[in-house]
């Protein structure tokens, strides 16, 4: 039993040093190239602006321009989205990983605890690094609890109204998926014609 437990602590050790490392490395450079493509949109914007001021090109052209600008900014906001969840995801992958171990540390205890049975020799000494094992899984388990307990919160990226919500209450979500519109309301504008 104890050597499935290790082999269960190496499995959540490299899961997380893959979560750790690769994941959240290639979040990173999503987000340098989403910040690339966003600042050049908004240079092309800000050369398009006197452009369009002076009537040198139309309307129609600047707009694609405007429009090309909030796409990009909207691709290295869900970059940065990304790299908050594949960091989440390796604190996620820790606690697994600290759990393992804790019921390693609580495995060898049992074989101290046995071997002290066995011999006949004072159990106090296993029971104090049985204890010491649980007091860890416990601690393993609290961050367990209190990192998934921290997931259960979505924080919007913007002050806004929602709509075309796609998800109830109780639904399980994953990671990317669009549960709901949200409409800023932070530049709202009104067009209207008088007669």
């Amino acid at each position: 039993e104890l050597g499935a437990v290790q082999a269960d602590y190496e499995q959540a050790k490299a899961d997380y040093e893959k979560a750790a490392n690769a994941d959240v490395a290639w979040a990173r450079s999503n987000i340098v190239t989403a910040q690339a493509t966003y600042d050049r949109a908004r240079a092309d914007l800000d050369r398009m602006k006197p452009l369009v001021d002076k009537a040198e090109i139309s309307r129609l052209q600047y707009d694609s321009y405007v429009a090309a600008a909030r796409v990009a900014e909207s691709e290295l906001k869900a970059s940065q989205d990304k790299l908050a969840g594949a960091e989440q995801n390796a604190q996620m992958k820790k606690a697994a990983m600290l759990a393992a171990q804790a019921r390693i540390t609580q495995g060898r205890a049992g074989v101290i605890e046995a071997q002290a049975n066995q011999k006949q020799v004072n159990v106090r000494t296993a029971d104090a690094a049985s204890a010491a094992a649980n007091v860890t899984l416990a601690r393993a388990n609290l961050e367990t609890a209190e990192l998934n307990l921290s997931y259960t919160t979505i924080v919007a990226p913007m002050d806004g109204v929602v709509t075309r919500k796609a998800v109830e209450v109780g639904q399980i979500v994953q990671q990317g998926q669009s549960i709901m519109v949200l409409v800023p309301l932070n530049d709202v504008w009104v067009t209207a014609n008088r007669s």
